[in-house]
């Protein structure tokens, strides 16, 4: 778990920046000052301690202060990206141009800076609230037999846990349904925690309203396993959504869907996957196929392997806006659709949130791809509930 210690490492150094820029703006007011340090660990560790208290009783203290925590995650990216602003500001105007601002006019500053990311989070929590639908015509080569057109609700990245619960959850499945789909997918981080312990039967009822002709599958993400993979797989099962994890299965008369096991597998539970090209070995030539994978990388297996159709999430496209230049440099597709020779490939945003539930620079996406083999161009739609 080296990566837990590495981000516990990077996220104190950011807090303490923080810290000392918050100072700044308190220093005059000799109360707020001393007050200031204890706030400020309230709200830094509020994460972690809500994690370590878990579902303990009471359990609305936990929910509480991984509320808080999240939220707080969104206010240290934006307070630390405004405060590096005015510190290379002062850095390179200031003490090498003479330019500089005066210590009122800097805390002023620095209050703007906290100010504007508070209403910058308020909008994306409204945000973060209203999925839209965007419905993505696409064009195969082979036939799709007795359905075509094909309509697919693909719903990713729903990290169902303390923060997206069961009112979230309520109105996707319910705005999934409006969509009459001949078939669901979910492919992958489904759930944000171990699903026994945070969700109750209300959360698993309502998954169990999912529902579509040809049936709803869903594939591992690196959530599942950080939930504990086998619980959050027997979880899924009981709602009636099938996980694939590297299993192939045909639906209808119509298509081939593989399910791929996150490539995380490796990492937490030191299981290999198997690879695109065992998992087509066996499947009949003139079928298209459909591939789920929740981390959209090694884009071209896909097409040298000739997969009709690719499905992954994870991206979030950043979530919080500038992080999506930053997914954008990562992978090669971050949100949206691309044709990689004869495959098409649809990256989802995700409708959920990891962290803070707040989006900035995407909106909540639920995905209608309507799968045609008629001679119909590649379109998209977007249509706001």
């Amino acid at each position: 778990m080296w990566f837990v210690w590495v981000f516990l490492f990077l996220y104190g150094i950011v807090n303490f920046y923080i810290y000392l820029g918050l100072k700044k703006v308190f220093l005059p007011l000799p109360l707020a000052s001393r007050v200031c340090p204890w706030i400020f660990s309230f709200f830094s560790l509020s994460y972690i301690a809500g994690r370590s208290l878990g579902a303990r009783p009471p359990e609305v203290v936990s929910d509480l202060l991984l509320w808080i925590g999240s939220f707080w995650f969104a206010v240290v990216l934006y307070s630390f990206l405004g405060f590096a602003i005015l510190d290379l500001y002062r850095l390179l105007f200031g003490q090498l141009l003479g330019f500089g601002l005066d210590p009122g006019l800097e805390r002023k500053a620095r209050v703007l800076t906290l100010v504007s990311a508070l209403f910058a989070i308020g909008a994306g929590y409204w945000n973060g609230c209203e999925p839209k639908i965007r419905t993505v015509h696409i064009n195969l080569e082979k036939k799709l037999g007795e359905r075509d057109p094909l309509r697919v609700a693909v719903i990713s990245d729903l990290h169902l846990g303390t923060i997206v619960g069961e009112k979230k959850l309520r109105k996707i499945v319910g705005l999934v349904q409006s969509l009459k789909a001949d078939l669901i997918l979910l492919p992958g981080d489904i759930l944000d925690e171990d699903p026994h312990r945070i969700l109750g039967n209300q959360v698993r009822g309502i998954l169990k309203e999912l529902s579509a002709p040809f049936g709803v599958y869903a594939v591992t993400g690196n959530h599942e396993y950080l939930a504990g993979v086998e619980r959050a797989c027997s979880y899924l099962e009981e709602t009636g959504i099938r996980v694939l994890r590297d299993e192939v299965v045909k639906v209808g008369d119509s298509l081939y869907i593989v399910g791929r096991e996150d490539r995380s597998s490796s990492v937490f539970a030191g299981r290999k996957r198997a690879s695109l090209r065992e998992l087509l070995a066996n499947i009949p030539q003139g079928y298209p196929i459909l591939v789920m994978d929740h981390q959209p990388v090694n884009l071209h297996e896909a097409e040298e392997n000739g997969v009709d159709i690719q499905v992954s999430g994870h991206t979030h496209h950043g979530q919080l806006f500038p992080l999506n230049y930053i997914t954008e440099l990562v992978y090669e597709v971050s949100w949206g659709y691309v044709k990689k020779g004869g495959t098409h490939i649809y990256v989802s945003c995700g409708v959920g949130t990891w962290g803070p539930p707040v989006r900035l620079g995407s909106r909540p996406e639920i995905v209608e791809l309507v799968l045609t083999s008629k001679g119909e161009e590649v379109r998209s739609t977007k249509r706001v509930p």
